[in-house]
């Protein structure tokens, strides 16, 4: 059985190397059926994520790779994925992508039809993030969120527009 982490892994790594021609050509082969392993190009490669079992000379697809795999993508793209997460701790990531990251929450996390009370806002956001406080102010800094002008709620801003009507 794998778990969730290495599951990710193993289809990120297989999605990567279909952008490589000769192992796009290999993972074709094994999906066809067995193959010659002397005369498969990246052979250790696909055995490395699990794609391939190798018996002698022969390389077949190896069936649990996908059966193991199809609960892990499932998981992690269904509604209660971030359930499975860990929360992103901001302070840990490079500085080149808190910008993007605090972004990616918020429109993850609230609606640009909601207008939600700050207490409502930080349960929102503490599912993704360990830091509310600094999620909240950075995308007010930004432009993302914007706190009405009674200070009694927030809304995501519309990008087309500048002020809160």
């Amino acid at each position: 059985m794998t778990d969730h982490a290495t599951g990710l892994r193993e289809l990120r790594a297989l999605l990567a190397m279909l952008r490589d021609p000769r192992l796009r050509a290999s993972i074709a082969l094994v999906l066809a059926g067995p193959v010659d392993a002397r005369e498969l190009p990246g052979l250790r490669a696909l055995e490395g994520i699990g794609f391939v079992a190798t018996d002698g000379d022969t390389a077949r697809l190896r069936e649990s790779f996908v059966t193991e795999l199809l609960p892990v993508l499932a998981a992690a793209t269904g509604p209660l994925a971030v359930l499975d997460g860990e929360r992103i701790a901001i302070g840990s990531l490079p500085r080149a992508e808190v910008d993007a990251t605090v972004r990616a929450v918020v429109d993850r996390c609230v609606d640009p039809r909601d207008r939600l009370s700050e207490p409502i806002l930080n349960a929102r956001l503490g599912m993704f993030v360990t830091d509310v406080a600094f999620v909240r102010r950075h995308a007010a800094d930004l432009g993302v969120l914007e706190r009405t002008s009674d200070g009694s709620s927030y809304r995501r801003v519309d990008p087309e527009r500048t002020t809160l009507a």
